[in-house]
């Protein structure tokens, strides 16, 4: 199990140094990987602003050292390092070591510090020999990233030649940041000759250029640097003005996330026998076609880092295609205990039960994912989807009862303002209607309610059922079928009718192996299935009933 350090430096301040370490952390931590943050830029600290990171000032930095100092030995790592508050969107682990708590005492303890003498001392090397096994050994990270101090400091010395395996070097495109730069580069290749440090030269933040502006920029960036620049980030005017990590937002907002997460993976790429070495080897055999050496990785993935989804998630991909179904199962049931939330491994085993048949065995595996789901904070994100998920099952089996209970706590979910949601109440109505096999009287107003929210989403499936991605067609093809029957069991029987049909017609222009949700039943089905089924409810329709029989319109009870 392999940490790879990485240290962000810049010779000259103003690059966005602190924003890019924070938010290739933020991208590796949704990835899935464990990443440890260590805030060196102690005359200017900014890690812990970042409300992503820090919930208030702690010890860190500057106190481990000063404790070192006065015991000569070295203090627990845990007394500083402090988890960063949980995302949900987040499948990794973050932690930061921050420069230190910034009280009254703090700048006379940071300036006891004396770096120099401390290596005169021949203490230097030991402490952070020290340092870095005790963060391997009690955190185990994936990576960890260091912020360092600009210029040519004692520090920012010990930040690029001591601690990293990689340097992400971040440099404006003028003179005198090219200039600085290349001399760090020359005094890291001179350190490398006794332990290999891999360097990549980052511009940043690039100002607006075309083309051509670019390419000369970076040429002349080549002459002076000795090297080809390694990437690039975009200036952004709303990046630089807040500490914000963009890249675990669901959907990031600024286009410059898309440039840390190619960072990100630029580094990832160079890690050396960690956990993404294995993945990387994983999907080159997968490519080649060798199964047989892409399954013993996934078998060392899960001995070395069986506490990490995607290593578990890799390992069951590489079981799935080499037809190891129990070995498949059992690493789907490793991956829902940590993370009930992981669809690919919740329909894996849905299909394997049903596969075998296995109606009790299912409904108690889906008993058992709903008992945990609801331990979890109501505030989590994708509690909603795996309920909508949990009750789409129930209704594939025909348990409606409690495919009704799985949506109203789906609805449950929504903010006060959204429970009227279309998806979600239209579900939950019909697998009412599906275990009473009526529209009780009382319940009708519910699906009158329902029609303002069924004409948006109409609206809105005839706009994307209009693009070019398959998706979104498959996504409107589902709508409007699903909510022909709202219209049909309030009485508008024409507007149920041009559903169905904008149904088939969407349908038809697909290719024939896509696959559809079928709202009867309740499942991804074939397209040629799904137009069959579609003309089974036009040919009901037209005997005033809806697929399964009931009568439509629903009379309303009289007053």
């Amino acid at each position: 199990m392999k940490t790879t350090w990485v240290t962000f430096y810049s010779y000259k301040g103003g690059v966005g140094r602190t924003n890019a370490l924070a938010n290739v952390a933020g991208r590796l931590a949704k990835m899935g990987r464990r990443v440890l943050m260590i805030d060196f830029d102690l005359e200017a600290p900014g890690l812990d602003s970042y409300p992503e990171f820090s919930d208030g000032r702690k010890e860190g930095v500057v106190e481990y050292v000063h404790r070192f100092l006065q015991d000569r030995e070295t203090p627990p790592i845990e007394n500083y390092v402090h988890l960063c508050p949980a995302d949900d969107l987040v499948a990794g682990t973050l932690w930061l070591m921050p420069s230190g708590l910034r009280d009254e005492k703090y700048p006379s303890r940071l300036h006891s510090i004396d770096w120099t003498g401390m290596y005169v001392d021949e203490i230097a090397a030991p402490l952070i020999a020290n340092w870095k096994t005790a963060v391997e050994r009690k955190f185990s990270p994936d990576y960890v990233l260091i912020d360092s101090r600009t210029g040519l400091t004692d520090i920012g010395g010990v930040c690029t030649l001591h601690f990293p395996d990689i340097n992400v070097l971040l440099l404006a495109l003028n003179s005198q940041s090219l200039e600085g730069t290349a001399g760090v580069l020359r005094s890291i290749s001179q350190a490398s000759e006794s332990r290999p440090i891999e360097t990549l030269t980052i511009a940043s933040p690039l100002p607006s250029m075309t083309a051509q502006e670019f390419k000369e920029a970076s040429e002349r960036a080549r002459g002076v640097l000795g090297r080809q620049l390694a990437g690039r980030i975009s200036y952004n005017a709303a990046v630089a003005g807040m500490e914000h990590v963009w890249t675990v937002d669901e959907k990031p907002a600024s286009d410059v996330a898309s440039q840390y997460e190619m960072l990100a993976k630029l580094i990832t790429g160079r890690a050396k026998d960690g956990i993404d070495f294995y993945l990387t080897r994983a999907e080159e055999m997968f490519k080649t076609g060798d199964m047989t050496a892409a399954d013993e990785i996934g078998d060392h993935l899960v001995e070395q880092y069986g506490d990490r989804l995607v290593a578990l998630r890799m390992a069951a991909k590489m079981a799935r295609i080499n037809r190891r179904r129990e070995k498949a199962s059992e690493l789907a049931k490793m991956i829902l205990d940590k993370y009930p939330f992981d669809l690919d491994s919740f329909h894996w085993l849905v299909a394997e039960f049903g596969a075998s048949n296995d109606i009790t065995g299912l409904k108690g595996f889906l008993g058992d994912i709903s008992g945990r789901l609801r331990k979890w904070p109501s505030s989590f994100s994708r509690l909603l989807e795996m309920f909508l998920e949990i009750g789409h099952v129930y209704m594939r089996i025909q348990d409606y009862a409690t495919a009704f209970l799985s949506y109203m706590r789906a609805s449950e979910l929504l903010p006060q303002d959204e429970r009227n949601d279309v998806v979600v109440t239209f579900n939950a109505l019909e697998a009412k209607r599906r275990d009473l096999t009526a529209v009780p009287a009382d319940a009708l107003v519910l699906w009158q309610n329902l029609i303002e929210d069924a004409d948006a989403a109409v609206q809105n499936a005839i706009q994307v059922g209009s693009t070019d991605d398959s998706r979104d067609a498959n996504y409107a093809a589902n709508t409007f079928q699903a909510l022909s029957g709202v219209y049909a069991i309030v009485g508008n029987l024409d507007q149920a009718k041009e559903l169905l049909l904008r149904a088939e017609r969407l349908a038809n222009t697909m290719n024939p192996a896509v696959k559809i949700f079928s709202v009867i039943d309740y499942d991804q089905v074939s397209r040629d299935r799904f137009l069959e089924q579609n003309q089974v409810m036009l040919q009901a329709l037209a005997r005033g009933e809806l697929w399964d029989g009931m009568k439509v319109p629903v009379v309303p009870p009289r007053p």
